[in-house]
């Protein structure tokens, strides 16, 4: 998978099936030559995230780096250039 269809994917562009398909699809992960044991992991792992169990910014983070947290797809909108 390349940086490109993970942005576009993460900012809600064009290619967001493909990488959902390829991260939470066990097949397909299978089909791309991952070992069983990580797709198994990764499933589990996708799964947690798509029940929002991700989600959650604590309030220590904002004191720990000092400012407010930024959203995945803002960071990736911000600094799309140097991953396509």
């Amino acid at each position: 998978m390349t940086p490109r269809v993970l942005v576009t994917g993460a900012t809600g562009q064009i290619g967001r099936a493909l990488v959902q398909d390829l991260l939470r699809d066990a097949a397909g992960m299978r089909q791309a030559g991952m070992p069983e044991p990580m797709v198994q992991a990764m499933s589990s792992l996708n799964r947690v995230i798509a029940a929002g169990g991700a989600a959650a910014v604590w309030p220590d983070l904002q004191r720990l780096i000092g400012r407010a947290p930024t959203r995945f797809a803002a960071f990736a909108h911000e600094y799309r250039d140097r991953w396509l």
